[in-house]
């Protein structure tokens, strides 16, 4: 599994070219009657925006990281398995990147109920639009998607939180503190 993740944290395209297969499988297997080159286009036309996105965010946490693609793997590996770099340089670097990170979750209550309320509003449209087992398939994939997000986005944070009292405790000096203070640690 960890040449897998290895592989597409390398090769930014090949995450999307994955994407863009599953999509297009899937919304062949919703519309079966359609061409499967209309809907690859269609995917990739609707997806665009996503795509410049994903690339603007991959540049940004490349360059918390030391401008590298290798070093952006090599950090969140670290991050993952919960390893403080012993590398002066390395640590400044996963500190700048777990600071980038947590900045971008300040939204993430918000962006989840956002988000349960877009599914739940799919959900209710498609049972008075369509058949009961489509719209039944449409419900459990509403519910698996908001779980999955609800979830994985809860471990990442945790772990975000952890690496930066990690990154404290280690360094002996603490952040500013929202109020502008910096936080003390005991000795």
């Amino acid at each position: 599994m960890h040449r897998i993740y290895d592989v597409l944290a390398r090769h930014l395209w090949l995450q999307f070219a994955c994407a863009w297969v599953l999509a297009t499988g899937a919304v062949l297997l919703v519309y079966p009657g359609r061409s499967p080159l209309s809907v690859l286009v269609r995917v990739l036309l609707c997806s665009a925006g996503a795509v410049w996105l994903a690339v603007r965010r991959r540049r940004r946490e490349e360059a918390a990281a030391g401008g590298e693609a290798d070093g952006l793997m090599t950090l969140d590996h670290m991050l993952r398995a919960g390893r403080v770099p012993g590398d002066p340089a390395q640590r400044e670097a996963m500190s700048t990147l777990v600071d980038y990170r947590l900045r971008r979750t300040r939204h993430r209550t918000a962006a989840l109920v956002f988000l349960g309320v877009m599914l739940a509003g799919v959900a209710v449209a498609t049972v008075f639009a369509t058949t009961a087992p489509r719209a039944a398939a449409y419900c459990v994939f509403c519910a698996v998607v908001f779980g999955y997000c609800f979830v994985a986005g809860g471990m990442a944070l945790d772990r975000l939180r952890r690496m930066r009292e990690e990154l404290d405790a280690t360094t002996g000096a603490g952040r500013p503190a929202p109020g502008g203070h910096p936080t003390r640690h005991a000795a």
